[in-house]
């Protein structure tokens, strides 16, 4: 049996900043054939920068050129999972005709910017207490009901909790539950 592609994207901090993603990659490499991406090196932005010079960079452009990146790499059917402005990348690449079975947006807040919609299932997971979510309108636009986490910030992504709780339960449905 071929095992089913899972593309983890990372946040603004990168791969080397986010030992966290070890996690969600052991759980769910029981059920994936698991590759990560830091986004900033997809966008070609150096990891060292300050946080406020890289987000300025991916959203003047860096997103594009990620999102385009992962479309030239990344051949064939996947199940994406992004955390916050990996998310917007994955569903920027979806648009540019990623071949994404599922798309999971966790803290993806920069996808409220967004006006259309990729043709791909979307589970779209926030923090209660994340003041930069889209807005009910969006929501209704795009057709999508979130799920919305009480007393969660934005980080939630990074909490032990939720990476084990998340993770079993995209594994046990193979990536089309949550």
């Amino acid at each position: 049996m071929i095992p089913k592609r899972l593309i983890l994207l990372s946040d603004i901090h990168g791969l080397k900043n986010s030992n966290w993603m070890k996690d969600y990659q052991k759980i769910l490499a029981t059920e994936f054939e698991v590759q990560t991406y830091c986004v900033l090196e997809l966008a070609g932005i150096n990891p060292s920068l300050p946080v406020k010079e890289k987000h300025a960079l991916l959203i003047n452009g860096g997103m594009e050129k990620a999102a385009k990146e992962l479309v030239q790499k990344e051949k064939g059917f996947v199940t994406v999972i992004g955390f916050s402005i990996g998310g917007s990348i994955a569903w920027k690449a979806a648009l540019l005709g990623w071949e994404v079975g599922c798309l999971y947006a966790i803290s993806s807040t920069r996808i409220r910017k967004e006006e259309i919609k990729p043709k791909t299932e979307i589970k779209l997971i926030f923090g209660a207490e994340d003041s930069n979510t889209p807005d009910e309108l969006w929501y209704q636009k795009m057709e999508i009901i979130p799920k919305v986490l009480l007393e969660k910030r934005h980080d939630l992504y990074m909490e032990n909790d939720f990476i084990r709780d998340f993770s079993s339960q995209v594994n046990w449905a193979s990536g089309l539950i949550y």
